[in-house]
Formats: C-alpha cells, structure tokens, sequence
C-alpha cells in the first residue's frame, strides 16, 4: 500500500513538474497586429511597442503589451476595450519623451494563438476597430 502511495505521489509530482514546464519561463514574445479576419498588417501595428512582456501565474500566461502613440496627437488616443475576450489588467496611461504609452495585460493559457481585441481609436473617428494579435 505504501509503495501505491509512493508511485502516486511521484507521477503527481511529475505531472506538476511537466505542467509547470509547458507554463514555464517565457518573457517576452513577439507578435503581429493584423486587420480582423485576415494576414493584412493592421493600421495600428506600428503603435504597438514589441515585444510584449510575459509572467506566469497561476498556471496561465499574463501578457503585457503597450500601445505607444506620438505627443502630437491626442492624448492615448488609443483604448482596449476587450482582449481575448475579457477586459484589459494593469491598465496604465504615462508619457515618456515623446510617446504616449498605454500599457495592458490579460490573461491566456496559449502563446501560440489568435488573440483578437476590440480597440477604440479616436484617430480613425472613434470607430471601434478588432485588430488581431498573433503570438
């Protein structure tokens, strides 16, 4: 009986171990911004600053990414109002040189994915557009 025990704790403990390498040690990772629904390169990708910056948490990815903007316009012009489909972490606004920073988080358990977004750019009117992120 004791030695049952003992082979159970050891593959749950091999099992924890390969879980937390799966959701390991990612940093940072790279990604493209296209227009929703296609391979076409989004108006906003060149706001978005790369790479986003990665953490683990409780089993799962928390991904940072920032939205830089020039001073010469409207103050964060850009806003998320949704990322895989929840709302946007950690929301923070501040202003380094000559850049508007808008910086977010959320949360998924792939990296590898589509990510869509639903942003609100008040340079294109205040349209709502859903730009696509793939890590």
């Amino acid at each position: 009986m004791k030695l049952k025990q003992f082979l159970l704790t050891v593959c749950t403990l091999i099992v924890a171990v390969i879980g937390f390498a799966k959701v390991g040690h990612a940093q940072s990772v790279s990604y493209q911004t296209y227009k929703y629904g296609t391979s076409t390169t989004s108006m906003a990708d060149g706001d978005h600053a790369r790479p986003a910056t990665v953490t683990v948490s409780n089993g799962a990815y928390v991904v940072t990414m920032t939205i830089r903007t020039a001073t010469n316009l409207s103050a964060w012009p850009v806003v998320v109002n949704s990322i895989d489909g929840q709302a946007p972490q950690n929301v923070t606004k501040t202003q380094s040189g000559g850049y508007y920073l808008y910086s977010y988080s959320f949360t998924t358990k792939d990296l590898s994915g589509v990510i869509s977004s639903s942003d609100l750019d008040q340079r294109t009117g205040g349209l709502q557009g859903q730009p696509q992120h793939f890590l």
